[in-house]
């Protein structure tokens, strides 16, 4: 039994895998099919209205018959409705207007017609609600008015004899024709995720480095006026810091590029795992990088860029697999204004400050001298400056 149960399960499941999922349409394509269904809605009320003048029922008799969908219409086309109840009364309003036809008509089979062309245009919702309350409505239609008026629903004797029978088989036929309108709805629906995946994969693309993963240069243009903005307007501080990794170009040319890379890369890792949330560290170009700290005091700032240099991780030979003592990493050197060359015996980190020094002023700090001779290793070392950025106020 247990077997049983089971292979049903998954046939189910498979069977649910086949039909589409409903409700994938985004706010603004729906609203776009949505408008133009009520725009064939309020066409059928004067079209209708013109038959059955034409079908000789008189002016007042058509306008009493278009008011039924006109009925529809309305709600249809308010925005004080919710989405899928618009959607309902549309519905609703399209498959009342393929019953006014065939009642005017007398029941003729070819005003039946009408039935599977509006059943396309409700395929459009993409959603089972408006499909299932159209197929609802066919049978129940049939059937019930069938009953009631067969002449009304039906031309031919065997259906106004067995009203229910024929509904069934009118609505059988408007369900094998929904088959082939569903596979088109469920292969749109698998475009579309798959159209939203790669645009989603591209957009991620654009506004990455692929080497470091972190936002490149286009999201911190994009996000700096924007930050700036807030920063005015909420009154908060906004702290800007440049992170230069010293000497790169050298270590580059003597280790060849991919070690360069691998710098980089877990460079990055190790900042971004010690930046807040807020916080926007991005590639600026080459081995600069760039941090964005809103909402940060100066004090904060300077201890963020401090762990950052701290937590840079040394360059491991055994990792690279380059000679040992041939691959120490660069130091990175922090600079996030225009430079100011620091007074303290062992800068640690990057100042950042929350208004601009004016250019034109010279800064009034001046370097320590240095006690001996200056000889440069072969192999960078780290070093660092103190800057004073200018942003906002």
């Amino acid at each position: 039994m247990g077997t049983i149960t089971g292979a049903v399960r998954r046939v189910v499941r498979s069977g649910r895998g086949l039909l589409p999922s409903g409700q994938l349409l985004t706010p603004k394509v729906w609203e776009r099919r949505h408008r133009g269904i009520v725009w064939l809605l309020w066409l059928h009320v004067a079209g209708l209205a013109a038959f059955a003048v034409v079908r000789g029922y008189g002016l007042l008799h058509g306008l009493q018959e278009a008011s039924l969908v006109a009925a529809f219409a309305v709600p249809a086309a308010h925005p004080a409705f919710a989405r899928r109840a618009r959607s309902a009364a549309a519905v609703l309003g399209l498959i009342t207007a393929s019953a006014v036809p065939v009642h005017l008509s007398g029941g003729v089979v070819e005003a039946h017609f009408h039935f599977f062309v509006m059943i396309g245009v409700i395929t459009l919702y993409q959603d089972w609600l408006p499909f299932g309350l159209a197929l609802g409505y066919v049978v129940v239609h049939h059937s019930v008015l069938g009953m009631l008026a067969p002449t009304q629903v039906f031309n031919h004797p065997a259906a106004e004899r067995a009203p229910w029978k024929w509904a069934l088989i009118h609505g059988a036929f408007v369900a094998a024709a929904s088959v082939a309108y569903l596979v088109n709805w469920r292969l749109s629906e698998r475009q579309a995720v798959e159209i939203s995946r790669l645009v989603s994969r591209l957009e991620g693309l654009a506004r990455t480095d692929p080497l470091t993963g972190v936002p490149n240069r286009r999201v911190w243009e994009e996000e700096l006026p924007r930050e700036l903005d807030r920063a005015r307007r909420m009154g908060t501080g906004l702290c800007l810091a440049m992170i230069d990794l010293d000497d790169f170009k050298s270590y580059n040319d003597r280790f060849g590029h991919q070690a360069g890379d691998q710098v980089l890369k877990e460079a990055a890792g190790a900042w971004r795992a010690e930046v807040r949330s807020t916080d926007l560290l991005a590639r600026y170009g080459g081995e600069e990088f760039v941090l964005l700290l809103p909402a940060c005091a100066l004090d904060d700032a300077v201890r963020i860029v401090e762990r950052l240099r701290t937590v840079t991780p040394p360059w491991s030979p055994a990792r690279s697999g380059w000679p040992a003592g041939t691959s120490r990493r660069p130091g990175p050197s922090w600079s996030p204004g225009p430079t100011r060359p620091c007074t303290r015996p062992r800068p640690a980190a990057a100042t950042a400050t929350s208004s601009p020094p004016d250019p034109a002023t010279p800064d009034p700090a001046t370097p320590e001298p240095h006690a001996g001779p200056t000889r440069r290793d072969p192999t960078p070392e780290p070093t660092h400056r103190c800057m004073g950025p200018q942003l906002g106020g």
